[in-house]
């Protein structure tokens, strides 16, 4: 398979990068909720698994502990609050 058989299936991932910025967007015009952000990235990020993970039980899992872990990281928070300009 080689290299180029690795970047052509990296690059037909698919990627969460520009649903989550307009998540973020929105959270910085203040159409968004901290809580709805923090769910719409971790729904986002968890519907760009491969169709083998599929499972709907296990998604809802997923998004439940990336949803506590993102609502726990300092970073994570600090990013929202420079996105909508100021801590809320």
């Amino acid at each position: 398979m080689g290299t180029d058989g690795a970047a052509a299936t990296t690059a037909s991932a698919p990627t969460a990068a520009g649903p989550v910025a307009d998540i973020v967007a929105r959270y910085g015009a203040g159409e968004l909720t901290r809580a709805e952000t923090v769910r719409g990235v971790a729904e986002t990020v968890v519907g760009t698994w491969p169709a083998g993970l599929a499972d709907p039980a296990l998604r809802a899992r997923a998004v439940e502990r990336l949803v506590e872990q993102l609502e726990s990281d300092p970073t994570f928070v600090a990013l929202l609050d420079a996105a909508a300009g100021s801590p809320r």
